[in-house]
């Protein structure tokens, strides 16, 4: 039998170590994958559909705004994606709109910026920041849908850019 040298031994005992590593590897990325599916699904099943069976009598914005400030108390979303893009894989259908609002009377310093996500069910998720955005957002809440009879709001004082 034929003496191995240094190398060929070496690579002897490093080749199990490094198919090992490997395998563990792409075990854990597969792993992580999973995790992510079913954490997407997760919040798809959960909140997504539960207006829809009429299991809960939550509004579409309550959930959204728990939701959103869940996220921004955590600083992080699942997979690197935008809030509102991962209610939208939860099925909550909703129009996003942004302006300034202030009062006729009011200096320019005092305007605000309102954030609104209309729901399907009429519902809304709101929050607002200083005309320059330096204070940072408030927290987002949820108002009920306007009635029928609130729908002509008094405009003659407000002005909305």
């Amino acid at each position: 039998m034929e003496k191995q040298t240094f190398a060929q031994k070496l690579w002897l005992a490093l080749l199990p170590s490094l198919v090992s590593l490997t395998a563990i590897k792409g075990f854990d990325v597969w792993l992580l994958r999973q995790a992510h599916r079913t954490n997407r699904a997760s919040v798809s099943n959960r909140y997504g559909g539960v207006l829809r069976r009429g299991k809960s009598n939550m509004l579409d914005a309550e959930i959204a705004a728990t939701l959103l400030n869940r996220w921004d108390r955590k600083r992080a979303c699942p997979g690197g994606q935008p809030p509102l893009d991962l209610l939208r894989e939860g099925q909550l259908h909703f129009r996003h709109e942004g302006g300034d609002v202030h009062a006729d009377d009011t200096p320019a310093d005092r305007r605000l910026r309102v954030e609104c996500l209309t729901f399907t069910d009429g519902s809304r998720a709101l929050r607002v920041t200083d005309a320059d955005g330096q204070s940072g957002w408030t927290r987002w809440t949820a108002a009920e849908p306007v009635s029928k009879r609130q729908t002509n709001p008094r405009t003659d004082h407000v002005d909305i850019a």
